[in-house]
Formats: structure tokens, C-alpha cells, sequence
């Protein structure tokens, strides 16, 4: 059983690196609930999918603002510049 090292997360995170550390904290709960089948480890198991499906939720929202408020900036542009 290979554990995954946790990486330093910033003072402020973004939802992306909240993200990555949840799945790696999932990859290692889930490695030690594999190979122990400790009740209390499986319900961390739980628990972090649970913060894992949350995460993904805001993620995809902010990934949907950033393309929208793109597209309308492009949309923008192209309306104030003019090609004769």
C-alpha cells in the first residue's frame, strides 16, 4: 500500500486545490479501508466523498461563471471592433 503525500495548501485555497487535496486525502482513507476494513475508516471514506461531491458542485459553478463572463468579454470585443 502506496500513500500519497499531502501537498502544502495555501493560506487562502482555491476550490481546485481544495479539490486535489480531497482526492488525495480519499486515495489514502480508502487504500487503509482496503486493506483493514476498520468501521471508523470507512465512514472517513464517506465523508470525504461527500466533501469531494461538494467540491465538484462549486468548482463546476465557477468554471461556468469564468465561461460566461469570457464569452460575453469576447462578445464585447467584438461588437466594439469595427472591421470595414
Amino acid at each position: 500500500m502506496q500513500m500519497i503525500q499531502r501537498c502544502q495548501v495555501p493560506k487562502n485555497p482555491t476550490t481546485h486545490e481544495l479539490l486535489i487535496q480531497a482526492i488525495m486525502d480519499y486515495y489514502n482513507a480508502n487504500e487503509r479501508w482496503e486493506s483493514k476494513n476498520f468501521d471508523e475508516t470507512g465512514r472517513k471514506v464517506r465523508v470525504i466523498l461527500s466533501d469531494i461531491r461538494r467540491l465538484c458542485s462549486t468548482r463546476r459553478v465557477e468554471v461556468q461563471d469564468l465561461r460566461k463572463k469570457l464569452k460575453e468579454e469576447k462578445k464585447q470585443n467584438q461588437n466594439s471592433d469595427p472591421q470595414a
